[in-house]
């Protein structure tokens, strides 16, 4: 089956203006706004519900760091502040476990992040998700003002039959990457995902001769998980499953959905077309229609 979808893109594009307590010891981390669904753990029906997550970790001039709290929110374990050197920070830093599998490089004038998969984790109404980000901190700084690398697709599955979902793959297809990204004028980082280029990714969906404005395409790979446990059930009651995930393309003009069990079997494919294709911004997140999956 194939649909039309038109993607919108939010409006509202601001700075996450967060303020904290002083602090004279550790450096603190704010996080850009990404239309109040952007950060780690979110809640897709709240603007403005998105945080970090204690526990996980950011990689600063190459080292690994892990994110912590306390009282006055949240900051980077043992660092000082003020910085006594000019610092590159790329959140994640490299994992592999629960879902997620990411390698940054972040040495010398070189910062790449490549995405094999993501865990999207749902607990507490939200979902735990990674949006990688980014930023440079001059000497004499005391916290970071993280921002985003990518843009973002927000999904709506909806069936009528309830169905546990283990994997999703989406494929997008468009004209381009996203250009490396330059943040502070002093930070440039590269992002993507491990399947994409001029070429059909692994996992094939079908072909896509005598599209010419084609030309590119990304295949992201989401592990659903129910509170750490791998499938996530769409519900037919609750207006189904709303999730948000990060998109490093440069256009989108075709969105393939595909939707897998615990045994690897497809339970759904969906593919959505446009007339032209839409651009993909960075810090934008851009809501798909609904999706019936059965």
């Amino acid at each position: 089956m194939k649909n039309t979808i038109i993607l919108i893109p939010s409006l509202l594009l601001m700075l996450l203006a967060v303020g904290c307590k002083k602090d004279n010891s550790r450096i603190r981390i704010l996080a850009e706004n990404m239309a109040g669904e952007s950060k780690v753990w979110v809640d897709p029906t709240d603007v403005n519900g998105a945080t970090w997550i204690t526990g996980e970790t950011i990689n600063l001039n190459g080292d690994v760091y892990t994110i912590a709290s306390d009282n006055n929110g949240f900051y980077v374990a043992n660092t000082t502040v003020p910085l006594e050197a000019a610092l590159y920070a790329v959140y994640p830093a490299t994992i592999s476990s629960n879902g997620n599998n990411v390698t940054v490089e972040n040495s010398g004038t070189s910062r790449t992040v490549t995405i094999n998969s993501l865990a999207v984790n749902f607990n507490n109404s939200g979902h735990d998700i990674v949006f990688p980000m980014a930023t440079y901190a001059s000497p004499g700084s005391n916290k970071l003002l993280l921002q985003h690398l990518t843009g973002g697709l927000k999904l709506h599955l909806t069936n009528a039959t309830a169905t546990t979902l283990t994997t999703i793959k989406v494929i997008t297809y468009g004209t381009g990457p996203i250009d490396p990204v330059t943040l502070n004028e002093n930070i440039t980082v590269a992002t993507r995902w491990a399947a994409q280029g001029p070429n059909v990714p692994t996992g094939g969906v079908g072909q896509i001769e005598g599209d010419y404005d084609v030309k590119y395409c990304s295949e992201m790979n989401f592990s659903m998980m129910d509170n750490g446990t791998p499938g996530m059930e769409v519900p037919t009651t609750g207006g189904g499953l709303t999730f948000c995930v990060p998109v490093t393309v440069s256009s989108v003009k075709r969105l393939v959905v595909i939707g897998y069990n615990a045994t690897g079997t497809p339970l759904f494919s969906k593919t959505m077309t446009l007339a032209t294709a839409q651009p993909i911004a960075r810090n934008h997140m851009y809501p798909i229609p609904t999706i019936q999956i059965n």
